[in-house]
């Protein structure tokens, strides 16, 4: 039987913060050019619920001394900062996972503002269900004018936990809020790194660990009390790109499910034709629909995505050369 959103304890009562040299959860903190957001969303963490964590930086603009030294200045041990020159927030993930060894890892952008209690719910929905290897939550709008303005946001009312790969298009969550077990990283090789943003196939990294971690055996719970606020305003003539990135990405993933799991990819796709038809939930809905710019981008995707060679021992697409200077946001 799945839990509801009720039957796990508050997080005061599960998560127990060790004493030990290694914290329970590392956050990795992805950026380009933001150092000013970076620094605020370490304040943010420093002055939350859960203090038992490490903070990884990891820059991937070229000349990045500014925020090494903001950085350095903190004096907090927990903190670390590592530059990399190469393109792609998926291989920025990877590499942060990597250099930690928490058992537990948190992922948000540079453009998000964590709840006080975020870390702490993290570690209590892991703590609650030793067979959750992804945990996601909501990404809430901050304040803007939506007559002139957008804010990607995925936001929705109801726990959910998904099992199975045609669980998948019921979810929301994305990589600016999302838990990770180290054993499921490990278990599925990591983060795709020709998917996402800076990436050959632009974006869907998130999507795609997912898909991975469920054939793998693990279960993803999504919970709305897991929060973090997008501070990112774009400006409404900028929508269409946004959802042509997305969407392709997307479609480049479900292309390599396809490819991979072909007896699973029929539950999947008509779930997703399901999903187009529908009201549009998470980041359908706050780009404001767009059903059909969604699916000639999806429809593009997929076809790139069946011919990008694939290295099926690892389930990733077969990498190009890693491109340089920083994610491009």
């Amino acid at each position: 039987m799945q839990p509801s959103a009720s039957s796990l304890p508050p997080p005061s009562a599960t998560a127990k913060q060790p004493s030990a040299a290694v914290p329970r959860i590392a956050v990795i903190l992805p950026t380009f050019g933001r150092g000013a957001s970076v620094l605020r969303v370490i304040d943010s963490l420093r002055r939350g619920t859960w203090q038992h964590f490490e903070i990884c930086v990891i820059d991937q603009t070229i000349e990045g001394h500014e925020l090494k030294a903001a950085v350095v200045r903190l004096g907090d041990g927990r903190i670390r900062y590592l530059s990399m020159n190469q393109r792609g927030l998926a291989r920025a993930i990877n590499f942060g996972v990597t250099a930690e060894a928490a058992d537990l890892i948190a992922v948000t952008g540079d453009d998000c503002e964590p709840a006080a209690d975020w870390l702490e719910r993290i570690v209590a929905t892991f703590d609650g269900d030793e067979t959750i290897g992804v945990v996601h939550g909501n990404v809430e709008p901050c304040a803007h004018d939506p007559k002139v303005d957008f804010v990607q946001a995925s936001v929705r009312s109801d726990t959910m936990i998904a099992s199975r790969p045609a669980d998948v298009p019921s979810l929301i969550g994305t990589s600016a809020n999302m838990g990770l077990r180290r054993s499921a990283f490990i278990a599925v090789d990591g983060f795709d790194e020709e998917l996402g943003v800076g990436g050959r196939l632009l974006a869907g990294e998130d999507v795609d660990f997912v898909l991975r971690a469920l054939c793998s055996g693990w279960r993803v719970r999504e919970d709305p009390l897991i929060r973090v606020t997008h501070l990112d305003i774009w400006p409404l003539r900028r929508c269409d790109e946004l959802v042509d990135r997305n969407w392709f990405g997307t479609g480049a993933v479900i292309a390599k499910f396809t490819r991979l799991q072909p007896r699973s990819a029929f539950a999947l796709l008509w779930k997703l034709a399901g999903r187009w038809v529908a009201p549009p939930i998470g980041v359908s809905s706050a780009v404001g629909g767009r059903r059909w710019r969604r699916l000639c981008a999806f429809a593009h995707g997929f076809l790139v995505g069946l011919t990008v060679p694939l290295d099926r021992s690892r389930g990733h697409f077969r990498q190009s050369p890693p491109r340089q200077s920083g994610l491009g946001l």
